[in-house]
Order: C-alpha cells, then structure tokens, then sequence
C-alpha cells in the first residue's frame, strides 16, 4: 500500500474509532449557531455588518477559533468544495472582517460574532464565503501496522455560509 492509502486508511480508522468506541462527542453537539447561511446584498463600494451567534449548550468550556475560507459549489445537489481564503474565482473571503476569532465559550453561554463585508467597486455576480467555528473533538491513539502508537488529533467544525451579491449586478 502506497504511503497516501495508508494516511488515507489511518486517517479513516482514527475517525470511525472516535465516532464508534466510545469517545465523548458532547463539544461536537453542544454548539449551535443562530445564522448557518447569510445572503447579504451590498451596493459595491459600500458595506454591510451583522453578526452570528455561537451557543454552547453543553457544560464543558469550549476553546473556539473562528477564521474564513472559500467555497463552490461541487455539483447540482449543493455539495461544496473549501478551499483556503481568498483562493477561489468569486471568494468574498478578502471582503470580510470579524471579531472575535478566538475565544473561550462558558457552559451553557455565548458570544457574538460581529462581521463587516466591504464590497469593493466595479464587482458584479455572486460571490462566496464560509465562516468556520472550530473546536477540539478530542485525540484518538491507535497502533499502526508496525505496532507503533500513532496519534491524531481531531477538530469539529461548524460553517456559516456567506453569499454576497453587489447590489443591481445580478
């Protein structure tokens, strides 16, 4: 097996362990965000604010990072592809400013996302952006084929999407 399958297989069994055998999933479970999608229709050369929600519903103090990349849609049944920030054709990404990006959410609290989208002029069409909200889902060990204990490290995450159309161009 060549080195990729074997990461790809590792990667895979590291998942299904975490999901399968027991290993609290309660962080995963325990976040919610008020605003999962957001077209925003803004007059090029101008701005728009708003903000996002995030709850924590469980009882643990969850360590939260926020930051943005890209998306586009995969195929005809809205499956997305991400990308990294400001990478792709029609990323919004460049356009948005947030705060806070890092933050520690109390049991059972919030925190308000505050974001402004400036569209900058002579833009026209659709374009795209998604807010991630991560959190640590844990480490999980498991032995690989040589016996030697191998780490990973998972993360949960959750997206609000952003579509924005420069007002009168679409």
């Amino acid at each position: 097996m060549n080195y990729k399958k074997r990461i790809l297989t590792l990667l895979f069994f590291c998942i299904s362990l975490y999901f399968f055998a027991g290993v609290p999933v309660s962080s995963a479970q325990g976040v919610r965000i008020d605003h999962p999608s957001n077209r925003l229709v803004i007059k090029p050369g101008s701005y728009d604010s708003g903000e996002i929600r995030v709850d924590n519903t469980s009882n643990e103090i969850l360590a939260m990072r926020v930051y943005l990349e890209d998306w586009v849609y995969t195929n005809q049944d809205g499956s997305k592809q991400f990308y990294p920030k400001g990478t792709t054709k029609l990323s919004a990404s460049n356009w948005i400013t947030f705060y806070p990006a890092d933050f520690k959410l109390q049991p059972k609290g919030s925190q308000l996302i505050r974001y402004t989208v400036n569209v900058p002029e002579g833009v026209k069409g659709g374009y795209y952006s998604i807010m991630f909200f991560e959190m640590s889902g844990g480490e999980v060990e498991q032995l690989n084929e040589k016996g030697q204990l191998v780490r990973a490290q998972l993360f949960n995450r959750l997206g609000a999407l952003f579509h924005v159309e420069p007002d009168g161009t679409i």
